[in-house]
């Protein structure tokens, strides 16, 4: 049994990934009659925090009847897609610096503290 597996293009990627996860086809020796607490000792990488809550969505409406933990689905991006755009009516003025500006900025009086 190999370790790489695939999910074809244009299938339903999450519902996919959870059908196979708890049928067994993508871990061997895990299947529909797994013990309850084996999802909890797998952990999945998605790249966004939607891409998480979604995915966990997933898990709980397959698994409504059954009570289990679980998996542990991080993401591996830190910023939401929505986070990127600033809302329509927000004022510039009471917007937070971003980390960029701030290491700029800091960086800046670092050196003309360094310079004294």
């Amino acid at each position: 049994m190999t370790n790489v597996t695939s999910i074809p293009p244009g299938a339903p990627f999450l519902s996919v990934l959870v059908d196979r996860l708890l049928s067994g086809d993508l871990i061997h020796g895990f299947g529909p009659d797994h013990d309850p607490l084996a999802l909890a000792n797998v952990t999945i990488w998605l790249p966004t925090r939607r891409a998480v809550r979604e995915l966990s969505s997933e898990f709980v409406s397959r698994l409504n009847t059954k009570s289990t933990l679980l998996p542990d689905i991080r993401a591996l991006g830190d910023s939401e897609d929505d986070d990127l755009i600033p809302p329509a009516s927000a004022d510039s003025r009471n917007q937070p610096v971003g980390s960029i500006d701030r290491q700029l900025i800091l960086g800046q009086l670092i050196y003309a503290w360094a310079r004294n």
